[in-house]
């Protein structure tokens, strides 16, 4: 059985729809903190758009102040429980998908994360970091902690579908 769980960084109308598509079930969103806006009110903006889209599950919405707070989040609210709950068998197939439009700065907290011990590369294999709207296309697996990355462009995500010429 292969778990399709989804957390976000921030919830917007490309990211929500892309989960809907995608057939994934949402896990959680994890917005970085921003200046001028209370925690309170950037939960309510993620709530109101998360409802807008049909998302019924709103928990948890908790805003971080890094990178590395994120993802550590992530790992011990969502990923690690879901895994360890696995048969042996399963854990193969396990994947959690991070959408979120700030590859880098995750990539590094994971290296950050799995050098200071607190998670090894088998559990951080099993994550898949995704970027929508990327100007190139890209599907890479990063050698050193195992993360899966993949950055859609609007185009693959989005196609143009032309109209067949009249004969």
């Amino acid at each position: 059985m292969t778990e399709r769980i989804a957390v976000i960084g921030r919830a917007d109308e490309e990211i929500i729809s892309f989960i809907n598509s995608s057939n994934l079930a949402y896990g959680g969103s994890y917005p970085l903190r921003q200046p001028g806006i209370s925690d309170r009110e950037l939960i309510s903006s993620q709530e109101a758009l998360l409802k807008e889209h049909g998302i019924k599950n709103l928990s948890p919405i908790t805003p971080c102040d890094t990178d590395e707070e994120r993802l550590t989040l992530m790992l011990n609210q969502k990923v690690i429980p879901a895994f360890s709950k696995l048969n042996p068998q399963d854990q193969d197939d396990f994947r959690f998908w991070v959408i979120d439009d700030n590859l880098e700065g995750l990539l590094q907290a994971a290296k950050n994360i799995m050098k200071n011990g607190i998670v090894d590369r088998r559990t951080l294999s099993r994550l898949t970091f995704i970027q929508l709207g990327s100007r190139i296309d890209a599907d890479i697996q990063n050698k050193e902690t195992g993360i899966r990355t993949v950055s859609l462009t609007i185009e693959t995500l989005h196609p143009k579908i032309h109209p067949t010429p009249a004969s």
